[in-house]
């Protein structure tokens, strides 16, 4: 597999002018989190279930 660069992939900000309320995530970050999330499906579910996200 090739290297994952970690310049940020995703910006999320709220309307709200707290600085706090602001997160970013690299490539690297959100890959992470992608596949955690499918496994966490994939252990609740079977094949062929329908689910909605």
């Amino acid at each position: 597999m090739p290297p994952i660069p970690s310049p940020t992939g995703l910006r999320w900000s709220t309307p709200s002018p707290d600085p706090d309320s602001r997160r970013s995530w690299t490539f690297r970050e959100l890959l992470f989190e992608a596949e955690q999330a499918a496994r966490a499906v994939l252990s609740r579910f079977s094949t062929g279930e329908r689910i909605a996200i």
